[in-house]
C-alpha cells in the first residue's frame, strides 16, 4: 500500500520537520557526513513518533558520490524518557526556587564539587562566572563559621550521618546570609563511601524571626524579674513599716 520515494517519505514527516530533511538529503548527496537528524513522523492513524535518521554518502571508486546509505530508528520511548526527565528537572528547579533550596554533590576520588541552578542563587552567584571547588566555597562563609563546615565535611566523608548545620554566608555586596546544609554519604555496593550529596536552603528569614522572638522572651523575661523585684522590694518596706 505504500511506495518509498523521496517524496512520498518526505510527506511522512512532520510538516515542520521536512525543511530539515531536505538540508539533511542535500548535505549527504554532497559528501557530507552530517550528524544524526531526529525528526517526527506521522503515522496513518495520526500517532506521532520520533525516528533518529542516520546517513552516509555511498561512493564510487573515484570518489564520486553515487547514492547515500541509512538507518532509522524509532527513538520515540527515547524522547519520551528524556521529556519526562526534563519536566522533573523543571519541576526540581521550581521546587527549589520556591523553597529556597539547592543541592550540590562532592566526589570523594576527585574532590569534584558541583551545584545546582539553586545553590548559585543562594549564593549569588553565577555558573558563568563562578567555579564551585572546595576552597572556594569555603571562601564563601564567615571566618567563624569555616571550621565548622570543615569538620562537617570530614565526619560525612567518614561515613558518619551528622544532623544539618546552619551557618552564614557572606555574599559580595558583604550581606550576611544564613544557610542550613545538610550533608549524607554516598555508599557503593560495597558500603564504601564514594562521595557527598547535600542540601543548602537560605534560612536567613527564619533565622532573624527567631533570633527576634530570642531578644522579645529575654527582654519579657527581664521586665517580669524586674517587676518582681520591685514586688518584693515594696512587701518588704510594708513589713518594715508595720
Amino acid at each position: 500500500s505504500f511506495t518509498p520515494t523521496l517524496n512520498n517519505v518526505l510527506e511522512i514527516v512532520h510538516s515542520d520537520d521536512r525543511a530539515a530533511l531536505k538540508q539533511f538529503r542535500h548535505d549527504v548527496m554532497v559528501g557530507l557526513e552530517p550528524l544524526p537528524l531526529t525528526m517526527r513522523l506521522v503515522r496513518g492513524d495520526g500517532q506521532i513518533i520520533y525516528a533518529e535518521n542516520w546517513a552516509k554518502p555511498l561512493r564510487a571508486s573515484d570518489g564520486a558520490v553515487t547514492g547515500m546509505f541509512g538507518t532509522i530508528q524509532d527513538i520515540t520511548a527515547r524522547k519520551q524518557a528524556e521529556a519526562l526527565i526534563e519536566e522533573n528537572r523543571s519541576n526540581l528547579e521550581r521546587a527549589e526556587t520556591m523553597a529556597l533550596l539547592g543541592h550540590h554533590r562532592i566526589e570523594n576520588a576527585s574532590n569534584q564539587l558541583t551545584w545546582s541552578e539553586g545553590v548559585y542563587r543562594i549564593f549569588g552567584k553565577s555558573p558563568a562566572s563562578f567555579t564551585p571547588t572546595l576552597n572556594a566555597t569555603l571562601e564563601l562563609i564567615h571566618p567563624d563559621d569555616r571550621l565548622a563546615l570543615k569538620h562537617y565535611r570530614r565526619d560525612t566523608m567518614a561515613g558518619i550521618e551528622c544532623p544539618p548545620i546552619t551557618l552564614r554566608a557572606v555574599w559580595d555586596d558583604g550581606r550576611i546570609i544564613y544557610v542550613e546544609n545538610w550533608l549524607v554519604p554516598i555508599r557503593a555496593s560495597d558500603g564504601t563511601v564514594t562521595g557527598v550529596f547535600g542540601t543548602v536552603q537560605d534560612v536567613t528569614a527564619r533565622k532573624l524571626a527567631e533570633d527576634a522572638l530570642a531578644r522579645t522572651n529575654q527582654e519579657l523575661e527581664a521586665r517580669v524579674a524586674e517587676r518582681t523585684a520591685e514586688l518584693a522590694q515594696e512587701m518588704r518596706r510594708r513589713e518594715e513599716a508595720q
